[in-house]
């Protein structure tokens, strides 16, 4: 997720950028069902299957509104910005 989410902050045209953060935003929801497995099996506390899981949500909350700036017809947040994450 992180390589997906850095891939698009350094890209230049819009769409390749909606591509990559969107990308990342199904990356969360593998993230999340891990760690529900996880935690479902034992093999990870309730309490860290939590917080990964919220975590992720979070992420793919700020994902989401990374994909609309990019998909709205205007200048990409991050356009121009190669290797300048989330400024």
């Amino acid at each position: 997720m992180p390589l997906l989410i850095a891939e698009g902050a350094n890209r230049f045209s819009a769409p390749q950028k909606k591509q990559r953060f969107a990308e990342a935003r199904g990356e969360c929801g593998e993230v999340a069902a891990v760690a529900d497995l996880l935690g479902r099996f034992g093999w990870a506390g309730p309490e860290d299957a939590r917080s990964v899981i919220e975590t992720a949500d979070r992420v793919a909350a700020l994902l989401t509104g990374l994909v609309r700036r990019c998909g709205c017809g205007r200048a990409c947040y991050l356009k121009n910005a190669p290797g300048a994450f989330f400024r």
